[in-house]
């Protein structure tokens, strides 16, 4: 015997329950326990998902799909698709997860640099400040790889790409007259 009510049916670990009156379109049919949704007014809604899904595990398995969806409620009453490594309900598995906290954000998450390598390099982030300036006065980020001021190595590239634009031209020739 179904409980009358939904209280009462969650008390007692139900996944449906019956109180006897019709639901807003008129079906007399048992409800979910967790959602209060008529049974029958959620069958269109079954065979929408009947489409999208395989209709067992082993089809699942051949397609390598990673859910199928029986059309048939399971343990707590839900009407969802399965996971097929597990056999577990959707709706289950999302109700039995609580909601994670988000974790405490990084440095570099929130737009700054870490103050030190060390705190830059145990969150696997490129740079770090520390606002000392560099031996060569620049007061800015330092790679975490190499402690290296990022400004001495642009102005570094800089020097390079000046010093050299005939070697850099001579393989842009060999290149184009290579091909």
């Amino acid at each position: 015997m179904l409980n009358s009510s939904r209280n009462g049916a969650k008390r007692a670990g139900e996944p449906v329950y019956f109180t006897g009156r019709p639901c807003s379109k008129g079906h007399f049919s048992p409800r979910r326990t967790d959602g209060g949704a008529c049974m029958e007014c959620e069958k269109p809604l079954n065979h929408a998902l009947a489409n999208l899904w395989p209709r067992s595990r082993a089809e699942a398995l051949d397609l390598v799909k990673d859910k199928y969806f029986t059309g048939r409620p399971c343990k707590r009453g839900h009407v969802a698709p399965r996971y097929t490594s597990t056999h577990g309900c959707v709706d289950c598995l999302a109700e039995r997860r609580p909601l994670k906290s988000p974790p405490p954000q990084a440095p570099h998450l929130t737009g700054e640099h870490p103050p030190s390598r060390g705190e830059a390099l145990r969150h696997g982030v490129s740079l770090y400040f520390t606002g000392l300036p560099c031996r060569n006065g620049h007061t800015s980020p330092r790679y975490a790889s190499s402690g290296g001021c990022v400004a001495c190595a642009k102005s570094a590239a800089r020097e390079q790409k000046m010093r050299e634009p005939s070697r850099r031209e001579a393989a842009r020739r060999a290149l184009k007259n290579s091909s």
